[in-house]
């Protein structure tokens, strides 16, 4: 009875392994890293964050608003004040009015946005952002990574990007529910050159190889995009990571230094090809720095 107890028991636990293994394994790096930050400091922090200016005027829209603040905004929202870097992650809720008018009030004090791993914005949400985000003039950095957005909300924010967000230097917009509108939206924004980007993160949407290609294309042809994350998108293939080695092969110049393929689909061979020829291109980008560097001082 015993042995028999002791190996229900092992079996069980060999499971719940399997399983615990099997989820996180589907779960980007820098969703586990960001997911073990906020726990940490949530579980440290026992008392709410210290009043800093985000929470000062947060607290003033929502009196003006008549509304009650949000606990979880009040005590987990982060403002960097070196770095001007406001993270608003998982504490937001579907009520985003009151946020929107305290971002639209600090528009000169945000050069970081990251509203990543809020489940419950959704589009509705996006909507009132974008109404915003051309107000923050010197913002350079924004996260959208998992915050439950669509076609319906991206589409529109990735089409006014070349009037009014062109200053951006870093998007990250990964695991949520993007498809070829979301995709061809961001390529005819790339071509029309007149954005800043230089890192790009699409992991774990619904990329497919038409798109993909489209989009490198348009990467390597319009923009000066350093860094690009097309991880954990099944839909690319051998096709894509063909046509890639051609195109990091073949393209006189561009800006692309780093191509992440990781659990995609993708030839392997192609993959290691084509982070080889990036790696030239990146050694040839630091020594030409280095020596212009070199002559100015001279």
């Amino acid at each position: 009875m015993n042995y028999e107890k002791m190996m229900n028991y092992s079996t069980s636990r060999n499971a719940n392994f399997q399983a615990t293994k099997t989820n996180t394994s589907h779960e980007s790096c820098t969703e586990r890293r960001s997911r073990s930050r906020r726990k940490s400091s949530r579980e440290t922090s026992k008392s709410p964050t210290p009043h800093g200016i985000f929470h000062e005027v947060y607290t003033s829209v929502c009196k003006m608003l008549s509304e009650k603040p949000s606990h979880k905004v009040f005590q987990y929202a982060e403002y960097e004040e070196k770095s001007h870097y406001l993270r608003l992650e998982d504490c937001l809720t579907s009520d985003f009015r009151a946020v929107s008018y305290s971002l639209y009030s600090m528009n000169m004090r945000i050069m970081g946005l990251s509203i990543s791993f809020n489940t419950e914005f959704r589009d509705d949400c996006l909507k009132q952002l974008v109404d915003i985000l051309p107000e923050l003039k010197l913002l350079r950095v924004l996260e959208m990574q998992k915050v439950g957005v669509s076609d319906q909300g991206m589409v529109k924010m990735l089409e006014m990007m070349p009037l009014h967000l062109g200053h951006l230097r870093e998007l990250n917009i990964a695991s949520n529910q993007l498809t070829y509108f979301s995709f061809d939206a961001l390529t005819n924004a790339i071509k029309s050159k007149k954005l800043s980007l230089t890192k790009l993160s699409l992991s774990n949407t619904k990329l497919c190889e038409a798109n993909g290609i489209e989009l490198l294309e348009a990467v390597i042809s319009a923009s000066k995009i350093r860094k690009i994350d097309f991880s954990r998108n099944s839909g690319l293939s051998y096709k894509f990571s063909a046509y890639a080695l051609y195109l990091v092969r073949h393209a006189k110049e561009y800006s692309l230094q780093d191509l992440d393929l990781r659990y995609t689909n993708v030839s392997q061979l192609h993959y290691k090809e084509i982070s080889g020829e990036l790696k030239k291109r990146k050694v040839i980008a630091v020594s030409l720095i280095t020596q212009n560097e070199g002559d100015i001082t001279e």
